[in-house]
């Protein structure tokens, strides 16, 4: 059975994901960062990765110091996370996916081993939390 004539009833498009909150656009928001390793493609995360790993949780919060620059915390998380899933961006191009690992302070003051994912569909990169384990 052919889909050649089937009529789209309803599309949902990178740019609905962002205007949804669902995917960050990376490339936009980290463009420093993403040129400066090298990356030509678009780069966006889930709303997952977004909030926990790039940005620091209500529940981390708690943690830092009063002295602490929450920008630049966030900042040096981004740059983390994008240097880690660039290194796993060659064997997402050539297999569609790769998996990476980082550490990153959640809920605690320990650092947790995060295990990520990136997925590529031909045209852009998307930064992922596994669901392997969940």
């Amino acid at each position: 059975m052919s889909n050649q004539n089937a009529k789209v009833i309803f599309e949902y498009t990178t740019d609905n994901a962002i205007e949804d909150g669902c995917l960050f656009d990376l490339s936009k928001e980290y463009e420093k960062y993403v040129k400066k390793l090298g990356i030509i493609a678009k780069v966006y995360c889930s709303e997952y990765v977004y909030k926990n790993y790039i940005q620091i949780a209500d529940c981390a919060r708690k943690f830092l110091s009063e002295s602490s620059n929450e920008n630049e915390i966030v900042d040096i998380r981004a740059w983390d996370i994008l240097f880690m899933s660039r290194l796993a961006m060659k064997k997402a191009f050539n297999e569609g996916y790769s998996y990476f690992k980082f550490s990153c302070v959640l809920n605690n003051r320990i650092a947790d081993e995060i295990v990520g994912v990136v997925k590529y569909d031909g045209l852009n990169f998307y930064i992922l939390k596994d669901l392997s384990d969940d």
